[in-house]
């Protein structure tokens, strides 16, 4: 075990020394100041680390072009780790890192670094964040795993963004950059002069962010050999990719997670150093491909470039087909088979007899030896719809965003407060004010506690704060991330109040469907868009043996947009508004959930007032967050 303290100045590579074992070696070098600087190398690669200025991999030397992959500067290197709620730099880039080598026999050598924030920041302060780099014998993959481990007594909750300050081959004028999202694949990049310009081959509009992405994966190559690299991590995580083109950086952003006392969360990424490769269109840890797709006369020239990932994939089958974005129509291609594919890309053609019309989807399917893997390539051409100046173009055809699958890391206790007055959370979506929540919860107690989140961005991070309240409201609120989600289910499940207030941001249009929030409702959600209008309005009334049947709704109240949803069959629909259910109970595990499925939208008509503005509206709100706090 080593400890450092940082140093403000440059740090040079001046020897290396230890022993060998196989093709699998460690040493150190000596900086400038005489600190020692830990190193790993392998037969492809040799990597140098300064764990005082965050760890970080201040030299990636590729063995077979002996070039040099990090720049000079004071922030270059690789296998940069930040939290992302912080402002870069953060403070994790220049922290102090312990470090340690390990061994598994010759077949693995790693590096694993570690440091302990003890900073002001209560969501980080006493997290463990290690980093284990590990090269393996015959292999070409540098794997990464990172970790945050919570020893302390409080929640924490924290997202990493990943950091790759390099060029490949150490020249920086030329590299571009390749990241899946839901428009295709986006370019990002520098011109020849390495002016702040888009090459002329790019999107009048490429962006250095893409929000949506629909893979685990980025990539990267110089233009000018097309030495590059493929960066594949775990999309069930994965947040945002990034390239800032003018730095020459390989970032991204993971999504939020809720650390419990005594609860640990790792993540890995691989890096893997590809030659020959003229762009890139599907990556995954077995397989990299690139579709070429060149429109000419009457048809549409396509190449398939393809290599194993990390192994040699043999024989493979190639399978595509054409999809018209606006004729609709598919066309399959003649399959082609690739003998004998290794680590190196080959190149297999196809065409279509066919000009291009419209922008064209590539569906494409490869098959090996007992494995099959399949991704669509967007390809809009001269079709492509204009951006506005400063942001991306929208595509006719979205490509699909796989569903996310999580493990979520939950506490070991389930403490319920004991608050000497209503303490209540309350999510603030559009058209809150008209919902005039925050009269009922006065006139249930004048003393409550009503904190305001506008929007996701301020839920609680952690379960310690989140099961401090009483109530939750959801008041027109589109779906959270997945965590905040799961948090708010969990929040029901043991013993909370939860009141969800409908319109037309919430429940189907929300995108609550196939979330942890549509699972603790007391009805089923039916479509992505489940308003309905009723121009001339329905009314409110109780149902039959309702403890709301004494609500005086005034005989011109009416709703005008309501939500649709069918109630669960255990769930009790104690108030309607003509033929539509408005306001379902039900239990989730120890605690109860009410659903409102009335909006505040509409316009009234001469004869009638809208239900929301009335007296009843308030007593029937007052009334629900009575019960749901009774079932604490």
């Amino acid at each position: 075990m080593h400890s450092f303290r940082p140093l403000l100045l440059p740090l040079v590579l001046l020897a290396l020394a230890g022993p060998c074992l196989a093709a699998l070696s460690s040493g150190e070098a000596t900086a400038p100041d005489g600190h020692k600087l830990p190193v790993i190398e392998s037969d492809l690669y040799r990597l140098t680390f300064d764990p005082a200025q965050g760890g970080r991999c201040t030299s990636f030397l590729v063995k077979a072009t002996n070039r040099e992959w990090i720049y000079d500067g004071t922030w270059a290197g690789l296998f940069l780790d930040h939290f992302a709620h912080q402002a870069w730099p953060g403070e994790l880039l220049s922290a102090t890192y312990e470090y340690a080598i390990e061994r598994e026999g010759d077949q693995a050598l790693s590096i694993r670094l570690w440091t302990v924030p003890n900073g002001a920041d209560p969501l980080t302060r006493g997290l463990k964040v290690e980093k284990i780099i590990t090269l393996r014998e015959g292999r070409r993959e540098v794997e990464v795993t990172n970790s945050f481990a919570n020893p302390t007594a409080e929640g924490k909750n924290v997202a990493m963004w990943i950091q790759q300050c390099f060029a490949y081959g150490g020249q920086r004028l030329f590299d571009q950059y390749y990241r899946p999202g839901v428009a295709g694949i986006s370019l990002d990049g520098k011109d020849d002069t390495g002016m702040n310009k888009q090459p002329k081959t790019f999107d009048d509009y490429a962006q250095d962010w893409v929000k949506q992405p629909t893979a685990g994966w980025s990539a990267g190559r110089d233009r000018k050999n097309d030495e590059g690299a493929v960066f594949l991590m775990d999309y069930n995580y994965l947040d945002i990719l990034y390239n800032c083109a003018s730095s020459y950086t390989t970032e991204w952003f993971m999504d939020k997670v809720p650390v419990p006392p005594g609860k640990a969360w790792s993540t890995q990424y691989w890096v893997v150093p590809v030659n020959g490769f003229r762009g890139f269109t599907h990556a995954s840890q077995r397989l990299t491909t690139n579709l070429e797709v060149t429109p000419s006369g009457q048809d549409v020239a396509l190449n398939h470039q393809l290599c194993g990932t990390a192994e040699a994939l043999g024989d493979v089958t190639i399978k595509t087909t054409v999809y018209g974005v606006r004729s609709k129509q598919e066309a399959a291609l003649a399959p082609v088979t690739a003998p004998g594919v290794g680590l190196t890309p080959v190149d297999m053609p196809q065409s279509w007899d066919k000009p291009q019309a419209e922008p064209l989807v590539f569906r494409v399917e490869i098959a090996g030896n007992g494995w099959t893997e399949k991704y669509e390539y967007l390809h809009e051409g001269a079709y492509a719809s204009a951006g506005i100046q400063g942001a991306p173009s929208t595509p006719e055809y979205p490509l699909p965003r796989p569903k996310k699958i999580k493990t979520f890391l939950k506490p070991d206790t389930w403490t319920r407060p004991d608050n000497e007055h209503l303490r209540v959370l309350l999510l603030y979506g559009m058209w809150t004010q008209h919902y005039r929540v925050e009269w009922a919860i006065r006139d249930l107690d004048p003393d409550a506690e009503i904190t305001r989140c506008d929007g996701w961005g301020f839920f609680p991070p952690t379960y310690d704060k989140l099961l401090s309240y009483d109530l939750l409201v959801l008041s027109d609120m589109p779906a959270g991330p997945d965590y905040a989600n799961e948090m708010v289910a969990d929040f029901a499940r043991h013993g909370g109040g939860v009141l969800t207030l409908g319109g037309m941001l919430t429940y189907g249009a929300g995108q609550w469907r196939d979330t942890a929030l549509e699972g603790i409702l007391p009805v089923n959600l039916v479509s992505n868009f489940d308003m309905k209008q009723e121009k001339a309005g329905v009314a409110p009334a109780a149902t039959k043996d309702s403890a709301w049947a004494t609500l005086a709704w005034p005989a011109s109240a009416r709703f005008y947009w309501m939500n649709v949803a069918e109630p669960q069959p255990d769930a009790k629909v104690v108030q309607q508004a003509g033929s539509y259910p408005l306001l379902v109970l039900g239990q989730c595990g120890e605690g109860r959930v009410a659903t409102v499925l009335g909006t505040c939208h509409g316009e009234t008509t001469r004869d009638t007032v809208a239900a929301w503005r009335t007296p009843a509206w308030i007593q029937m709100l007052k009334q629900t967050l009575e019960w749901l706090q009774e079932g604490q």
